[in-house]
């Protein structure tokens, strides 16, 4: 509780700050307090935590980013697919964490590892203050609720995976998503193997010749199949549509497939 009134107290200050002040990227101790937010929301944090053995995870916000921990940055994203333990314990990062070369979170990528918890425990992570985050990965677990429209503000997310989270990721696609300067530099959303309901939001239509004038105007592969039956309707004109080829493997297993649009116009 000390936490999530120490996050909203620094929240508070951007807000009210002078505008050279709140401007500014956000100093890495905002993303480290609202991951730990995040981390207290979640049901079983700490008991998957102890069982895996993870490390920090800490009050001490220190030892998020050393300078031995290996970095991304926009251009080679992909290296936040090396999963919550790939990462040397030696060099005392958190799990699951990767850092860009000043400091900031990059990725997090805690897929597969039983937490359970609020799906609106993400407003943490998602809602804008966490400015470097490239890429979030939590699919195969069993987080519970509705996607939210706020998300959408995460300005440099290039992947966002919920995938498998089963019967408890419910509710529709948010139209909120596809708002102007939404998800600006999304390139993956990775939703399949959940429960998700009623037809896709016509304002998620691209025109790939408007690459800025469009919804999602980076996106690359949109995944919703297989799971999510109760999606139905038209698929709106230019959505890259894919299909997980394996519901339980990791990210790396998204394609894009011919069928993607039969499949979702007979389910539902």
């Amino acid at each position: 509780m000390i936490l999530q009134i120490l996050f909203a107290f620094i929240l508070l200050l951007l807000a009210i700050a002078p505008p050279a002040l709140s401007q500014t990227e956000p100093k890495p101790i905002v993303e480290h307090l609202g991951m730990l937010v995040w981390a207290e929301e979640v049901s079983n944090f700490q008991a998957v935590f102890q069982q895996r053995g993870w490390h920090g995870w800490g009050r001490d916000t220190n030892d998020v980013c050393p300078t031995s921990q290996p970095q991304v940055t926009a251009a080679n994203a992909s290296r936040c697919d090396s999963g919550p333990d790939a990462i040397d314990a030696r060099n005392h990062s958190w799990t699951g964490v990767t850092c860009d070369p000043f400091g900031h979170v990059a990725c997090i990528n805690l897929a597969g590892t039983g937490l359970s918890g609020p799906l609106s425990s993400l407003d943490n992570l998602l809602d804008g203050h966490m400015m470097s985050l490239l890429s979030l990965d939590l699919s195969h677990n069993r987080f519970a609720g509705e996607l939210e429209g706020a998300w959408a503000t995460a300005y440099h997310l290039q992947e966002l995976h919920l995938a498998g989270q089963a019967a408890d990721l419910t509710g529709r696609l948010p139209g909120a998503w596809a708002a102007p300067g939404a998800f600006p530099r999304l390139q993956v959303l990775n939703l399949a193997g959940n429960q998700l309901s009623g037809p896709i939001p016509a304002a998620w239509a691209r025109d790939p010749e408007a690459a800025d004038g469009s919804a999602f105007p980076r996106l690359r592969t949109a995944a919703l199949l297989p799971g999510n039956s109760w999606l139905c309707g038209p698929v709106p004109e230019g959505l890259p549509l894919a299909v997980l080829s394996n519901s339980s493997a990791g990210s790396s297993s998204l394609g894009l497939a011919t069928g993607a649009r039969e499949q979702l116009a007979t389910s539902g």
